[in-house]
């Protein structure tokens, strides 16, 4: 069955703001490209200055006239709950924008993505009859004392290309359901789940100004950031960018919620089966993303005595991968998301080489794909003494794995999220 690879947004030309499609102030915008093809897929409206202070005053408004938060939680959860049937009705079309932007293989996002987005806004949904919005409590004199959490204000979600709706719907669902109004600053590379989401915001009748919908570039973004309407920042992304952001709010001393670069890894212990392992590596690293989302296991630590025997397994593993179009039944791994992730795998590769690993497959890009922004699975051998590589992220078909002596952890490793 052929599936259809173009994206239809209703109103590419304007942005949402205050519960409409606004003109923008310039007639800039953002080519979206088809990661495989690199062909211009959609072409959205470019917010400058003036457009994200309206946005601002749009969700400030909300926030502190309109109904939004001063409705019931069980008020607000009946939206989330038409939002949520909404996302499950478009599953196919999130599905394919997904695939077209960041490159995911089709038959892995179409099975699970409307659940995955109805189950983020079902799950605080829930929270509005179980959360203690308001508890009692006794004071230190014995009075009555009640303890209220209230809605922090206006939140200003700022999400990442790899993996758009998901980060978006886990972003906004608990902060609509807490009674905050929301801007959305999607990604210039893959803006086209958030403009869905707004189509999706309109039908309901969600009211006026609690989910905006800007794209915008960096500059714009900092704008924002700063802007004294916005009480909460949440934002996912690069390091560098994270740190930028929190001293911004620092300034103000704004809430900030930061979910910053990291390479997950994999603690193989002594007697733990190598093949098993590197097909449950294999399967979460080079099967889902390219290896371009935080949480899969980019890096990998094995005993020195196993190390030789699990990279001879990986690579077994990369080999059976098909690299291809993310529409195409046969392929099993898909493009990186843009050319700028590209040339970043070969960077990394290259230090990697510099500081003192080895190659044990990949190299190259594929001869057979001429244009799209694919990449060959990698899988470098590296040393603790060399660890720049295996600690930074990268979000790249690249997997370091590193020898350790059998039951010590080298120390100059971050223990920060072993999977087995």
């Amino acid at each position: 069955m052929s599936i259809d690879r173009t994206i239809r947004l209703a109103h590419p030309d304007c942005l949402f703001i205050d519960g409409h499609w606004v003109r923008p102030s310039t007639a800039a915008t953002f080519d979206v490209l088809n990661c495989s093809t690199e062909e211009v897929v959609a072409r959205v409206t470019r917010a400058e200055s003036n457009d994200a202070m309206l946005a601002v005053a749009a969700a400030r408004k909300a926030f502190d006239q309109g109904p939004w938060p001063r409705m019931k939680p069980e008020q607000r959860a009946e939206y989330l709950e038409k939002i949520a049937k909404r996302f499950e009705e478009l599953n196919d079309e999130f599905a394919r924008i997904w695939s077209i932007e960041s490159g995911i293989v089709y038959k892995v996002a179409q099975p699970r993505i409307g659940l995955f987005l109805s189950g983020a806004f079902r799950q605080y949904m829930a929270m509005a009859g179980t959360f203690p919005f308001v508890e009692s409590r006794k004071s230190v004199t014995g009075h009555q004392a009640y303890c209220v959490h209230e809605p922090v204000g206006v939140v200003l979600a700022i999400v990442p290309w790899n993996g758009p709706a998901g980060l978006m719907a886990y972003k906004i669902a608990p902060a609509l359901l807490a009674g905050c109004t929301v801007i959305i600053k999607s990604s210039p590379e893959a803006p086209c789940s958030a403009y869905l989401f707004a189509q999706m915001c309109e039908e309901i009748g969600l009211p006026p100004g609690v989910v905006n919908v800007v794209t915008a570039d960096r500059d714009v973004s900092e704008q924002l950031v700063q802007n004294p309407g916005v009480d909460k920042i949440t934002f996912t992304g690069s390091t560098a960018a994270g740190r930028k952001i929190a001293a911004s709010a620092a300034e103000r001393v704004a809430r900030v919620t930061l979910e910053l670069g990291g390479k997950s890894p994999a603690l193989i212990l002594d007697d733990y089966d190598v093949e098993a392992a590197a097909k449950t590596i294999g399967n979460s690293y080079f099967g889902y993303l390219s290896g371009q989302v935080c949480h899969s296991l980019t890096r990998i630590i094995v005993p020195r005595a196993k190390h030789d025997a699990m990279v001879d397994a990986l690579c077994d593993v990369a080999r059976t991968m098909v690299l291809g179009d993310p529409f195409d039944p046969a392929s099993t791994a898909g493009p990186l998301a843009t050319a700028r992730q590209r040339e970043t795998v070969e960077s990394y590769v290259a230090k990697g080489i510099e500081q003192g690993a080895t190659l044990a497959i990949g190299g190259k890009r594929p001869t057979h794909l001429q244009r799209g922004f694919f990449s060959n699975p990698r899988c470098l051998r590296t040393w603790t003494t060399a660890p720049s590589l295996p600690r930074r992220k990268s979000s790249v078909l690249c997997c370091p794995s590193s020898r350790r002596p059998a039951r010590r952890m080298p120390s100059n490793w971050p223990t920060t999220r072993f999977l087995v």
